[in-house]
């Protein structure tokens, strides 16, 4: 499992790992400018910041539903919707996790 934050070279090469294929050169691009966003949506979660987290999947929903999105977009867009669930949580129980460590 992959660990936020987490640096756009890890985490394709992660997506490698789990695709059992080196990412072509646009993929790479393209999965590494989600990194960020991804970063940021575990940002959120340490603040525990569910507001955040909705505004985030809402836009996401919003680009999914687009007619004009072929289903190929549509799939990795739900996939990244899925990425920023996972960091968002990461980072909440990691903002658990220190709270009860300073007692």
């Amino acid at each position: 499992m992959i660990t936020f934050p987490v640096t756009p070279e890890a985490f394709t090469a992660y997506q490698e790992q789990l695709a059992e294929r080196e990412l072509m050169e646009r993929e790479r691009e393209a999965t590494a400018a989600w990194v960020e966003g991804f970063n940021l949506s575990y940002e959120d979660g340490l603040e525990q910041d569910t507001d955040a987290l909705e505004d985030s999947l809402a836009k996401m929903d919003e680009l999914i539903t687009r007619r004009d999105n072929s289903p190929a977009v549509r799939d990795i867009l739900r996939v990244c919707r899925r990425w920023i669930i996972t960091a968002w949580k990461q980072g909440f129980h990691d903002a658990e996790e220190r709270s009860l460590a300073d007692g």
